[in-house]
């Protein structure tokens, strides 16, 4: 694949837009199923340590990994559960992914080895989502905040904690 340094930062503030990342990777990246090719990307985080870049690759039901100029280094998937993955973030040494249609989030190793799921469909009770849509962590205290896309809601903090518990986050 070509190489391209993605855009600088812009900012003052010295931090990068993530809508520059991500259209400079679909710039980068054509569309398809090879490697490197990307079919509806729905996620987009960097590796807090190496800078690398993962995508979810979500109609082709994989997580593509690009290094910081843009390069593909590696892919993963499950093909038992891994079926449109949406949005996905690291914490530690996991990769959360947000898994759509499935109403339950992913969990993996940095290498793409499975770990765990947790969720289920549901509205009423800690754990059940309506289409999970984005997650992130808070590198600072480990909360969880999941968009839960069709119950209209971010999950509460009291569910944080039942989550971070059943995950063995610190």
């Amino acid at each position: 694949m070509r190489s391209r340094r993605l855009p600088e930062a812009n900012t003052p503030s010295d931090k990068i837009n993530f809508t520059d990342v991500s259209i400079s990777i679909a710039a980068l990246c054509p569309p398809g199923s090879k490697e490197g090719e990307l079919n509806n990307p729905s996620g987009i985080t960097t590796h807090p340590e190496t800078s690398n870049i993962y995508i979810t690759d979500s109609h082709n039901h994989r997580v593509q990994i690009f290094d910081p100029d843009g390069n593909f280094i590696s892919t993963f998937h499950n093909d038992v559960i891994m079926h449109e993955p949406c949005g996905i973030c690291i914490f530690e040494d996991r990769v959360f992914i947000t898994q759509n249609p499935g109403h339950f989030i992913m969990v993996f190793r940095e290498d793409g080895t499975f770990i765990q799921r947790f969720g289920k469909q549901g509205r009423d009770n800690p754990g059940e989502f309506i289409h999970p849509y984005d997650i992130e962590i808070d590198r600072t205290n480990g909360d969880i905040y999941i968009c839960d896309l069709l119950n209209d809601r971010y999950k509460s903090i009291q569910e944080t904690i039942i989550l971070k518990l059943c995950l063995n986050l610190s």
